[in-house]
């Protein structure tokens, strides 16, 4: 018979929902493990790989653009090349801190075990934990929350994976600016990624098939985004699928839809991600996995398994880490009985696009908001595009 270790609450991965659960039940007095994986993502994706680190450079990046316009505002000033290796430092220096104070919080909660490790499923709310020697740890939880996040999805185009593209999280770690940095995909990070490296003295083109950067966004504002873009010298190339990719004296070539083609020294490729459940072995409770791979949930975040949640990105839909607090409040609300925040129904999100300017949005955008029959379609012809009258047409 397996020796079990019996907890109220297992949590099988550190990020924003699944830690803040964590920390809160056991101040109540419930008996919590909680398990990471990976020591360098102690505090889960956004302090480690994603949110912190990035506005970290998005900061620098926007430092550097102001010296470079000093003069417009009558102060004499002037910018040497960029050492991306200083860059570099100043954000590993600013995700240690976080990650220390992670760390802390989680060693010193009475009640809270963290525990370093590989976990999988073996049996109905049974988990087994790979800890860093090598040894092997066998957990029962009352209630287990999987919250392993996830990860940057691999490339499908052809010959792209040959040339080894980075991803949001790969180009945070290079020491040196790219001088011509390509970018396939149209999502937050791109642009965000875009705009940076621009001000830190890349050339840069945005490379995406669709009809617009920033899709979810209302065509005006896709505009408006694209608009200062190109005021700053960075080439957008949309309706320009990228069919494959190969080597090229200046470092990558890739050929696109339109039978051109394009050539840069690096290629950050963020056309989406996937869940990270590899090896978690979920059918061994009872779960199946999604076409995608994700966990599939009810409103309330339950899975198929009984006393099992899913919360943050491992469970689909918009990643943010704000979402995945929220995660948090609900599964609060079902494990203890208390509070009315129970359901993900009518959930309102608001999101922000760090470019500068930021771009941010609560809730629908104009576009959403028609189809729902929110708003009255009452402009007059030919002004389709015309912001005040947009405006004027919302309820």
């Amino acid at each position: 018979m397996i020796e079990r270790e019996v907890y109220d609450l297992i949590v099988v991965g550190g990020g924003e929902g699944g830690k803040t659960l964590a920390m809160y039940l056991a101040k109540q007095g419930y008996t919590v493990a909680l398990i990471e994986r990976d020591p360098e993502m102690i505090g889960g994706t956004c302090i480690n790989v994603a949110c912190i680190p990035t506005k970290t450079l998005v900061q620098s990046a926007k430092v550097a653009h102001m010296v470079r316009r000093a003069g417009e505002y009558g102060v004499s000033a002037s910018l040497g090349p960029l050492g991306m290796r200083a860059l570099r430092e100043r954000k590993r220096a600013v995700v240690g801190f976080m990650r220390e104070a992670n760390y802390k919080m989680f060693t010193s909660i009475p009640n809270l075990e963290f525990i370093l490790g590989e976990a999988r499923f073996t049996g109905d709310r049974m988990v087994e934990i790979t800890l860093r020697d090598g040894q092997p740890r066998t957990l029962a939880g009352k209630h287990v929350v999987i919250n392993t996040g996830a990860r940057p999805a691999a490339p499908t185009i052809p010959g792209l994976a040959e040339l080894e593209p980075l991803t949001n999280e790969t180009i945070m770690e290079l020491d040196v600016v790219p001088e011509h940095l390509l970018i396939i995909g149209r999502g937050f990070e791109g642009v965000e990624f875009a705009q940076m490296f621009r001000r830190f003295g890349s050339r840069v083109t945005i490379i995406q098939r669709g009809a617009q950067l920033l899709s979810r966004e209302d065509p005006d504002v896709s505009q408006a985004v694209r608009q200062t873009f190109e005021r700053e010298g960075i080439e957008v190339r949309l309706g320009a699928a990228v069919e494959r990719a190969e080597s090229a004296p200046s470092g990558a070539r890739l050929h696109l839809s339109s039978g051109k083609f394009v050539d840069g020294s690096h290629i950050l490729h963020v056309t989406g991600r996937t869940p990270a459940t590899a090896g978690l072995n979920v059918e061994a409770n009872r779960l199946a996995l999604d076409a995608r791979g994700y966990i599939p949930v009810t409103e309330t975040l339950a899975t198929a398994a009984l006393g099992v949640w899913a919360v943050g990105d491992v469970k689909g839909g918009p990643e943010f880490t704000h979402t995945s607090l929220d995660d948090y409040r609900i599964v609060k609300a079902q494990i203890t009985g208390k509070g009315d925040h129970t359901s993900t129904a009518g959930r309102i999100l608001a999101y922000a696009v760090f470019t500068d300017p930021e771009l941010g949005r609560v809730g629908l955008s104009e576009r959403e908001a028609r189809a729902q029959g929110w708003a009255r379609p009452c402009r007059p012809p030919g002004r389709e595009h015309d912001w005040h009258a947009a405006s004027a047409d919302l309820r």
